[in-house]
């Protein structure tokens, strides 16, 4: 199958647009092919393109800038799109109206290289057609092939470079910045900046984070720089912006479900995750996130630690962290870990003791990935259905022994197992049903595999075959490589069982999966009915789609506020709680209420709903599964409510006994200690 374009999609055409009047007043008559050079030349001033960019700026509703201060523009596009399609199409705009010929196209992965080059191949009798053969030339950098830089500035036809950033990233080290014989004493950085190339850059946000790589692209000395993406951080002039409310509005990317699994009501152990580990000049410390006793609720936080911190004492108290204290930390990359004094445990970096849970809500994950999945495979009879899992460990999908073998890592097997399982039932049978050969991975570390290259090839290079009902790769599995750059336009699902902390790697992880559709003829599909991405994450629906919707209400400028009330904590008297102490009147009141308590298992709930830019969103629960939750050590619940209420220990005890209720303290003590608590403060303070 072959993957079909079209010209005229009018946000597209005003993106090229808003790059191209830009230069408008530049005689296109002084760039006839007879009198081409080898460098882009612009004669005109910069108050002519001050008014160009305030006109630009003007007609597409943006704010109106009152200086021409860089000549970095941004082109602002929400993922899913056709950021890629627009700026190379705005590269034979450009050599169409004005003759500028050298183009310089600056990426930050490898995902993102070979998404260019993909874009290129399938493009090429798309733009022969519209631009008449105009004849071009494209490469990689490679340093190892330097004379395709010398051809470059030598070519007087229009010719586009792609550059890794990684091609910057050592300084004098690297072979760019080295002077070489061939090119007259010139290094390759140098030679290209004669050619004064335009400077396309696919997500600054990632390439521009570190002065080396802005010194890097100084040195090019760019005509002007483009930056496209859909989460700029560093603001220039900004000349089109299509935003996320906007995409959504016009049925431009696919509508976005989010099912949310969450443990509920399971706090009755130690839960210990180490987040990061810092050694700054010998000071160590780690941090760690903990569940925290907050007035009568236990929040999830993340604190920071060192050698002798008392995990007790940062939990507020909870008794479960009791004997927690740090003994060490080793900061040795790749080997960070943490460990206790009087405790066994050793916790090495993103690992979890004491969630249960954990391992039971990455399974409801996959498996509800795979439900999904399947039941699209169902209803879509052409169009074909990938999934798209982002993981926390490459190692918890796949590792490679000495002899090159791939050793199935816990999702793998979760995987084939929960496939199988779906695949029995009646529902789904006639369906694929090769579990192994239905899903695949591509990490960075495969590149020194030779059994991964077919892999690779499929989901990086070959995007017309993976969209192929004949293709057996249905399921992805991905670290970070694929975050950002790489995009498929039948992703249908994205399931996240990593803990992806940052708002803008949230967005691009779910715009994978943000364009239409495709069918097997290659064709767009704009029916809504079938552009539905459904995203399994692994928080809770609330904070996901809250971290999500916060972003974007900002992206699209929708004012959010948020009133807080301080509530005061009303004191008792010491005299007066002496005095409710010695009574029956107080053991009999919590008696009662303690008698009326509902204390259940742990459980997961599992959301669902849809995600609208800028509005408010409605979780519905879409099933609460049972948690068989085996308590190995119950907490010391006399000291957890002596603490919290000043009682007399043997006045705990009478109410604890006399209320017959402690059956429901081994079905979860986390909740009963938080309950019984809440009835004896509430029976303190009545009159």
């Amino acid at each position: 199958m072959q993957i079909k374009f079209k010209n005229n999609l009018e946000h597209q055409t005003e993106a090229v647009a808003a790059v191209v009047d830009l230069f408008d007043g530049y005689e296109a008559a002084n760039n006839t092919t007879e009198l081409a050079t080898t460098t882009n030349c612009l004669q005109l001033s910069e108050d002519a393109i001050f008014k160009n960019l305030q006109a630009i700026q003007y007609r597409n509703g943006l704010a109106v800038d009152d200086a021409l201060i860089t000549q970095k523009f941004d082109i602002e596009m929400e993922t899913g799109t056709g950021k890629t399609y627009v700026y190379l199409k705005t590269i034979f705009e450009l050599y169409n109206a004005y003759g500028f010929n050298k183009f310089v196209i600056a990426v930050p992965s490898i995902a993102i290289k070979e998404g260019v080059c993909k874009s290129l191949e399938m493009l090429k009798n798309h733009f022969a057609m519209i631009y008449k053969n105009i004849p071009y030339s494209h490469f990689v950098y490679d340093s190892r092939n330097l004379d395709q830089v010398y051809d470059f500035a030598s070519a007087v036809e229009l010719n586009l470079m792609i550059i890794n950033i990684a091609a910057f990233n050592k300084s004098k080290e690297n072979v760019i910045y080295g002077r070489r014989d061939k090119m007259n004493g010139m290094s390759p950085i140098d030679l290209i900046a004669t050619t004064r190339p335009i400077v396309i850059v696919d997500e600054p946000q990632t390439m521009m984070n570190t002065p080396l790589a802005k010194q890097a692209l100084a040195k090019l000395n760019p005509l002007c720089t483009l930056n496209y993406s859909a989460t700029h951080k560093e603001k220039n002039h900004c000349i089109y912006k299509l935003d996320a409310r906007t995409a959504y509005e016009q049925k431009l990317v696919k509508r976005v479900d989010v099912v949310g699994v969450k443990s509920v009501d399971d706090h009755n152990q130690a839960y210990i995750k180490l987040i990061a580990v810092r050694n700054k000049m010998g000071n160590i410390t780690a941090q760690v996130e903990i569940d925290c006793q907050k007035s009568n609720k236990i929040l999830r936080k993340t604190v920071v630690v060192r050698q002798a911190t008392d995990l007790y004492i940062k939990s507020g108290k909870r008794e479960v962290y009791r004997g927690y204290i740090v003994k060490d930390i080793c900061s040795k990359t790749d080997e960070e870990w943490i460990d206790f004094e009087a405790r066994a445990e050793k916790i090495f970096l993103h690992e979890a003791i004491g969630d249960v849970a954990e391992e039971v809500i990455k399974r409801e994950q996959i498996s509800q990935t795979i439900k999904e999945h399947l039941d699209k495979e169902l209803k879509f009879k052409d169009i074909k259905v990938l999934s798209l899992f982002f993981i926390d460990k490459v190692a918890n999908y796949r590792s490679y022994n000495a002899q090159g073998d791939s050793i199935k890592g816990k999702y793998a097997v979760i995987f084939e197992e929960e496939y199988n399982k779906w695949l029995a039932m009646p529902k789904y049978r006639g369906l694929a049903a090769d579990a192994e050969a239905a899903h695949g991975g591509y990490f960075a570390v495969d590149k020194r595999i030779k059994a991964a290259e077919a892999v690779y090839a499929l989901i990086m290079q070959d995007k017309e075959k993976l969209l192929s009902l004949d293709s057996k790769l249905r399921f992805i599995f991905s670290h970070s490589a694929l975050r950002e750059g790489w995009d498929n336009p039948n992703v249908f699902q994205i399931c996240t069982l990593g803990n992806t902390k940052s708002l803008i790697r949230k967005r691009q992880e779910i715009g994978r999966g943000m364009r239409l559709c495709v069918n097997q003829a290659g064709e767009r599909v704009n029916d809504m009915k079938y552009n539905t991405l459904t995203v399994i994450a692994n928080e809770s629906y609330e904070s996901f789609a809250g971290a999500l919707q916060s972003e974007l209400r900002e992206s699209v400028n929708v004012k959010n506020r948020s009133y807080c009330k301080n509530l005061r904590r009303r004191s008792i008297r010491p005299i007066y709680r002496l005095l409710l102490e010695g009574s029956m009147g107080l053991v009999q009141q919590c008696v009662c209420e303690m008698q009326k308590m509902n204390i259940e298992m742990p459980k997961l709930r599992r959301n669902k709903g849809e995600i609208i830019p800028g509005e408010a969103w409605v979780p519905q629960v879409v099933q609460i599964v049972v948690i068989a939750d085996e308590i190995t050590r119950l907490p010391d619940i006399i000291t957890f409510l002596q603490r919290k209420t000043n009682l007399k220990r043997k006045t705990i005890a009478r109410i604890l006994l006399e209320s017959e209720t402690l059956d429901k303290f081994k079905v979860n003590p986390q909740m009963y200690m938080d309950e019984v608590a809440k009835i004896i403060a509430m029976k303190m303070k009545m009159p």
